[in-house]
This record gives C-alpha cells, sequence and structure tokens, in this order.
C-alpha cells in the first residue's frame, strides 16, 4: 500500500490534502508509485489557481463536510471544474479505497473527455485508469478508477440499473447553468435519492452532490432541494482588456473569425494560452 495515511471520510483538512499532493508517491494509486517531474512542474501552476489556494480549499472542505449539498459558484479560470473534484478525492479517499467513486457531470462529451484527459494528466495517471471518462452505454470501466467524468444520460442510464447510485459518494454536477433535459431528469433523481419526498424517505444520506456554476443563484436550488450551502470562489486577478473588431461581424461569419484570430495569436505570442468561448456544442 502507498506509504501515507488515510484520513476518516469528510475530516481531511486543506493542509493534509496538500500534504497528499506533495509527497513522494502518488496518494490515489493503488500500487506504489513516485510521482513524475512533470507532475511536480504542473502542480507548481495549479496551486496558482483560486479553487487551489490553501485558504480557498479549507474554506470548501469546511462546508463540505457539513453540507449534503452545495453550490459552487465562480467565474472562468478559477480552477472549479479541475480542482474541486481533486479536493473531494482526497477528503473521500478512505470511501474510494473501499471502492466507491466520484462522479462530475459535464454538459457533452467533448468536455468531459477533455476534463477527465486534463485531471488524469495533473495526478499523473493515465486516462482511462483513476481517472477517466465514461462513454453512453459502456459500463466496464477500470476497477481502479476513482474520478468518473461523465454526461447526466450515462448516469440517468446508471440509475436504471442502480436506483441509489450506490457507487458514488459524491456527485458533481458541472455547469449546473447550461440547462438541457437528461439534466433536469437527474435533478430529479438526486433529489428522491438525498432529500426524498412528502412520501419517500431520503435513500440516502451518505452521498453528497455539488452543484457548480458561474452564474446560478442558490434560490433556485433551495426551492427544489431545501437546504443547500453555498461557496463563492473569486476569480483569478487577472487585468483584462477588450478588444473590438474593426467591423461589425455577421452570425454566419463568426466562427470562421474566431479561427482565424486564434491562429493569429497562436503564431505572434510567444506565451500565454487561450480560452475561446462557443454557443455551443456544434460549433465546438
Amino acid at each position: 500500500m502507498p506509504p501515507f495515511e488515510v484520513h476518516p471520510r469528510n475530516t481531511t483538512t486543506a493542509l493534509q490534502g496538500r500534504q497528499l499532493e506533495d509527497a513522494e508517491y502518488n496518494w490515489i494509486t493503488t500500487e506504489r508509485r513516485k510521482f513524475s517531474s512533470k507532475y511536480k512542474e504542473i502542480l507548481k501552476s495549479r496551486r496558482h489557481l483560486p479553487a487551489s489556494s490553501i485558504d480557498q480549499r479549507e474554506a470548501f472542505l469546511e462546508v463540505y463536510h457539513k453540507a449534503a449539498i452545495l453550490l459552487l459558484t465562480g467565474g472562468s479560470a478559477a480552477g472549479k471544474s479541475t480542482q474541486v473534484p481533486q479536493h473531494v478525492l482526497c477528503d473521500e479517499l478512505e470511501a474510494i479505497r473501499a471502492g466507491k467513486m466520484v462522479a462530475c457531470v459535464q454538459p457533452n462529451r467533448l468536455l468531459a473527455r477533455a476534463m477527465a484527459e486534463r485531471v488524469a494528466q495533473e495526478m499523473d495517471v493515465l486516462s482511462g485508469s483513476e481517472v477517466g471518462y465514461q462513454k453512453y452505454f459502456h459500463q466496464n470501466i477500470s476497477e481502479h478508477r476513482a474520478l468518473n467524468y461523465l454526461t447526466a444520460d450515462v448516469l440517468v442510464q446508471e440509475y436504471k440499473r442502480d436506483p441509489t447510485l450506490s457507487k458514488y459518494v459524491c456527485i458533481i454536477i458541472d455547469e449546473l447553468h447550461e440547462e438541457t433535459l437528461d439534466k433536469y431528469v437527474l435533478l430529479g433523481l438526486l433529489k428522491l435519492i438525498v432529500t426524498g419526498s412528502a412520501t419517500i424517505p431520503p435513500l440516502r444520506k451518505d452521498l453528497k452532490v455539488i452543484f457548480m456554476s458561474s452564474t446560478l443563484a442558490r434560490t433556485k436550488l433551495e426551492e427544489y432541494f431545501g437546504d443547500v450551502a453555498r461557496l463563492d470562489i473569486p476569480e483569478p486577478g487577472i487585468a483584462g482588456r477588450i478588444k473590438y473588431t474593426d467591423k461589425d461581424v455577421l452570425y454566419d461569419d463568426y466562427l470562421d473569425l474566431c479561427v482565424a484570430l486564434v491562429k493569429h495569436i497562436h503564431l505572434k505570442e510567444t506565451k500565454g494560452d487561450i480560452l475561446l468561448f462557443l454557443g455551443g456544442e456544434e460549433e465546438i
């Protein structure tokens, strides 16, 4: 077994989580495996994200330990989609070692696959092993899976086979403000499992649900789920400037212009990253 202590579920502090990440050996793998040098480089950059600051991580854990349902809000580039699932894994390691998983629901398959690949890289594991993306009707996933990225329709299908979603200790719904029919169905199922109804008691008291959104108000969730805790993650302190095109751009032409602009920046700038927001899955 890996040479570190596994703390009881929902008792981990931010400092203890960082100690796992700073250790010589990978804490999420079942075999004794050292972290790579690439991992340490990525970890250093991750620590600059608002969601990964020691204070923000501690604030998250304090709320997560007490709440069954939590709404996390914060702007883009705060690190919600990649860092929060890893914080949950650290805190749920006892349950993970017992064969449970954390689910992270993404709005579409492209995002689910991309997030799985990125987090697998950050955790220094192969995508598809401890961290991976589950396809529709694909039930055979790695026995070592700890963090499962998927879409709402896939989790709804799992519910049909397992009405309590018993293999999950935490279900994270990312980008909640992006509304789909499958997501509405999933919210109804989660309500039955976690809070029950007027005639049906909760099916599970150990399942935690995290909603993440950049815009959604807590009021809507409270009206549906009842008691919902909330935590705001600050946006990164990046100075920004708005530049406008010289001429009006027609809707039919905006995608080609976006591609041309990205190519131009990539060729002309020496360093940095590009974040491009598009209208939907078809454009992506």
